[in-house]
């Protein structure tokens, strides 16, 4: 995963509110049709072993996604969640929530052709582009006010 923004990063400019770009979900289409599965290790120990899976709305102006945990040799969903533009913010915006009903809110703060990171209150994903059918993905979670690398994980498509 990234431990620092790639220099090639395009940090995204600050959109006329009211206006959507022609493809505005473009740093994220990446993702989607596909079926990926995620693996890492968390600092305690404890394995990441997670399937993922990406879908457009009909309009192509909604992706979708569900997480699901295969740790325990079952699919258990993790969240599931949405990416979408929104207009009136004029930002690339990403809504999880969990089966219980909590939800975050995230924003796409920066993206390039190597990869995009998410950032929300309380994580800050950094995901790099490491091959047509692969990615790496970085969370980092704020602890005693700074931002701390909790999980490095290597996804790849399987379909």
């Amino acid at each position: 995963m990234l431990t620092t923004c790639l220099s090639a990063c395009l940090f995204l400019p600050a959109p006329t509110p009211g206006v959507q770009a022609a493809e505005p979900l473009a740093p994220v289409a990446f993702l989607a049709g596909g079926i990926w599965r995620g693996t890492g290790i968390f600092p305690d120990g404890t394995p990441l072993n997670v399937e993922e899976r990406y879908f457009w709305g009909p309009t192509r102006r909604i992706l979708h996604f569900e997480a699901f945990s295969l740790a325990s040799g079952e699919r258990h969903l993790l969240y599931e969640g949405f990416v979408f533009f929104d207009v009136k913010r004029g930002r690339i915006l990403q809504f999880n929530f969990k089966p219980g009903g909590e939800h975050t809110e995230s924003e796409i703060t920066s993206a390039s052709a190597e990869g995009y990171e998410v950032r929300g209150e309380i994580a800050w994903s950094l995901i790099r582009y490491s091959g047509a059918n692969e990615y790496l993905w970085e969370v980092r979670v704020k602890q005693n006010g700074e931002w701390k690398s909790v999980l490095h994980a290597t996804y790849t498509r399987v379909q």
